[in-house]
């Protein structure tokens, strides 16, 4: 199992642990993502996921999804415009 997060100081605990090794991101490429994260921040990590792995699938732990779902749309929207 890849492990990665913003600071990776999470993913570098979690590996030592056990749970894995950090993931590079200039040379993995996973196939599945599963965000696990609160759900205020979801979107914007979900989008940033997107842009590194765009061949992955994405999922996420989140209790909810429509609202999440709707600000992702957005946030590609507004990415592909740039």
């Amino acid at each position: 199992m890849l492990l990665w997060d913003v600071a990776t100081t999470h993913a570098i605990v979690a590996a030592g642990l056990g749970a894995g090794r950090v993931a590079d991101e200039r040379t993995d490429n996973p196939d599945i993502v599963v965000v696990a994260t609160p759900p205020d921040v979801i979107p914007e990590l979900v989008a940033e996921v997107l842009e590194k792995f765009p061949g992955a699938v994405i999922t996420d732990v989140g209790s909810v999804k429509a609202p999440i779902l709707r600000a992702i749309s957005r946030l590609a929207r507004n990415t592909a415009a740039t």
